[in-house]
């Protein structure tokens, strides 16, 4: 739950969604809108003030494309962009190259339970650094679920700069879509800093040929 400071804070969300759209040239595709969040007091020499993290957002902001591994889950997986079968799985063993080429394409995975020993062995030290180990599934499982879950997911990094920017929605969608969207960001990241709200320095919000507006 978003504390009262960090709704204050927001208070004026729903304005600044209708100012950027209303103040933002026509473009002849679909802008993304994007959430700024500038952060202040927080040492990030220290290892547990970083994080790489997935959120699972209430709306999808854009097309992600997931990758399942495993015989039996890449046929019940209707809604995935790529299978890997076993035996393609051992072809990617032989030929790290080709491996990372194909992962390059997905943004999630998911592998059967059994399979993850091998995953990690073989491919640990590529998808490791990328945030991008499988989630594991029994192989008796429905995959779809999962499968539709990561494609609303996001991946929030904070590493050397005290700054975070995502990808908060569209200019199709709903303003209460989008609001939704960067309250259940907002949440997330007060959560992961040590100082929770007292941390956040400034948040804006920017279409991607637009200026930012801040949220206050």
């Amino acid at each position: 739950m978003i504390r009262n400071s960090v709704i204050k804070m927001i208070s004026n969300l729903k304005e600044a969604i209708t100012k950027i759209r209303t103040e933002s040239k026509k473009r002849n595709f679909n802008q993304s809108i994007d959430l700024i969040i500038n952060l202040k007091n927080l040492d990030l020499k220290k290892p547990e003030n970083r994080f790489n993290a997935n959120i699972q957002l209430p709306y999808s902001v854009s097309k992600k494309r997931i990758g399942i591994i495993g015989d039996v889950l890449s046929k019940k997986a209707s809604d995935a962009d790529v299978k890997i079968t076993g035996k393609q799985l051992n072809e990617l063993i032989a030929d790290k190259k080709k491996a990372k080429e194909l992962f390059s394409q997905v943004d999630y995975l998911i592998a059967e339970a059994p399979l993850m020993p091998t995953i990690a062995k073989e491919f640990g030290i590529i998808l490791g650094p990328r945030n991008m180990m499988p989630k594991p599934l029994p192989v008796e499982a429905d995959p779809n679920g999962l499968i539709n879950s990561l494609k609303k997911t996001i991946t929030l990094k904070l590493k050397d700069a005290p700054v975070l920017q995502c990808k908060v929605g569209h200019e199709k969608m709903e303003d209460s879509q989008i609001k939704e969207n960067i309250e259940t960001i907002l949440s997330f990241v007060k959560e992961k800093l040590p100082k929770g709200e007292h941390n956040f320095k400034n948040i804006k919000l920017k279409l991607t040929m637009g200026f930012p507006t801040e949220l206050k």
